[in-house]
């Protein structure tokens, strides 16, 4: 009998855990659920090549979904960039995808550049880097609403290795579109937004809504990168909806 599995991969910086705040919120009995780790994050040590196909590689082979079996892909920012590609790599199984705080295309030119700079800052001063990177995650108006969360990420991640750092950074800055992919998938797209996010700003997220049939948002006012921490009651009552959706 085939079964469906659920997948949550967290992003940059993060691991598993951070998906505990809305896991409440959300009816998993109908899934086998799965929480990889990117490589050099959690308790992922493998190393893999810095290309995205090596990541996604990985990916598939931590949650091992059997031949005939189905899944339901939700990947928080460098989570979702690598979801788009695992679920493009293996769409016949694929019931949704779920883009949370993150998008199917490339990088432009401009957030290129601001990689590059961010590997050299990693490399120069991890310390720094992390503090200032995590910081930026949220608005400057609730920040402090914050600061025993962001305090316990930083301290996270400041335990990863620079090289796990600057591979991700590679990852995500070379990696290619899925948006013509996207155009011609067979299964549901979601986005789940802040409206204060400057990593993933709703207009660029929306750029993409507008010209893929049938994908859907959620823009959620006042909250920015993190909203699995900002507001985890509509992040998880909007997954639980569009699990159901996916379920007819």
């Amino acid at each position: 009998m085939s079964k469906k599995h659920l997948i949550f991969l967290h992003g940059f910086l993060e691991n598993a855990n951070m998906w505990n705040p809305i896991l409440n919120r959300i009816s998993k009995s109908n899934y086998e659920l799965h929480f990889p780790e990117i490589p050099g994050h959690g308790k992922n040590t493998k190393r893999v090549q810095a290309t995205m196909e090596s990541y996604v590689q990985n990916i598939i082979e931590q949650v091992n979904i059997p031949a005939g079996d189905s899944y339901f892909f939700v990947g928080h920012s460098m989570g979702g960039y690598i979801g788009a590609h695992f679920c493009t790599t293996l769409k016949e199984k694929c019931l949704g995808l779920c883009l949370f705080h993150s998008k199917a295309g490339a990088d432009d030119a401009e957030k290129i550049a601001a990689r590059d700079r961010a590997i050299e800052a990693a490399r120069e001063n991890k310390a720094l880097y992390i503090r200032t990177m995590i910081n930026g995650l949220f608005p400057d108006t609730t920040r402090e609403n914050f600061r025993e969360k962001i305090e316990e990420q930083i301290n996270y991640a400041q335990s990863l290795e620079t090289e796990a750092i600057t591979d991700s950074l590679t990852v995500m800055r070379d990696r290619s579109s899925t948006l013509e992919a996207m155009i011609q998938r067979n299964f549901p797209l979601y986005y789940f937004l802040g409206s204060e996010d400057k990593s993933i700003p709703v207009d660029v997220a929306m750029k993409e809504v507008e010209i893929l049939p049938g994908s859907a948002p959620q823009v959620v006012q006042g909250i920015g990168h993190m909203g699995h921490i900002e507001h985890p009651v509509s992040a998880g009552d909007f997954i639980q909806r569009i699990l159901r959706a996916s379920e007819g």
